[in-house]
């Protein structure tokens, strides 16, 4: 089967390609981690999660890819049921996207409430630290704050350096994580398919 994931990450505008690289590697290395190295679906940044939710729904709608077509989005706030995304999406305030016909939940994969919770969650157990409970809970600025602090200033979210800690990340230290264990478990059903 086919896979395809349009990916939020990686600047749009007439100096994104370099960005965009960095996003797939980023997202390449962390998904041959998981496993996927001999059936990794094309990966595409897209920019913004508007970006990649119009690439997806344009995919989606003119049915360009007969195998499993997803987003991979920031949630931007907690989400009340890791299982229907749509409906967070729907209802959360800024985007009020509506559900395309004929697509469905899994086809929505969310990193809650942001990536760099994924790469903060993958610092602490690396640290020696335990994962805050509420992590995936927390507001994206404190989520930015906290990744911040346990980096000493070192994480940068321009030019597609944060690509470079999310290829970092070790997958099994983020099994706690909700978000993240949805997106493998959805993965891992499609793409053996």
């Amino acid at each position: 089967m086919k896979a395809v994931i349009y990916i939020e990450g990686g600047s749009s505008g007439p100096n994104s390609k370099l960005g965009q690289q960095e996003c797939q590697r980023g997202f390449r290395k962390l998904l041959e981690k998981c496993g996927f190295r001999d059936r990794m679906p094309r990966l595409f940044a897209s920019g913004s999660r508007g970006e990649a939710f119009n690439d997806f729904k344009n995919a989606h709608n003119k049915k360009l890819y007969s195998g499993f077509v997803a987003m991979l989005i920031d949630s931007e706030d907690p989400v009340k049921n890791p299982e229907e995304p749509w409906l967070h999406l729907n209802n959360r305030t800024g985007d009020h996207w509506n559900q395309p016909s004929g697509t469905h939940d899994d086809q929505v994969l969310l990193m809650t409430t942001c990536q760099e919770t994924w790469i903060l969650a993958d610092l602490l157990v690396k640290n020696g630290s335990q994962i805050p409970v509420d992590l995936e809970n927390r507001h994206r600025d404190r989520v930015l704050a906290d990744i911040q602090y346990a980096t000493k200033g070192s994480y940068q979210k321009s030019h597609g350096r944060q690509f470079n800690f999310l290829g970092a990340v070790d997958p099994d230290r983020l099994s706690y994580l909700k978000s993240f264990a949805r997106v493998r478990r959805i993965l891992q059903e499609k793409l053996s398919a």
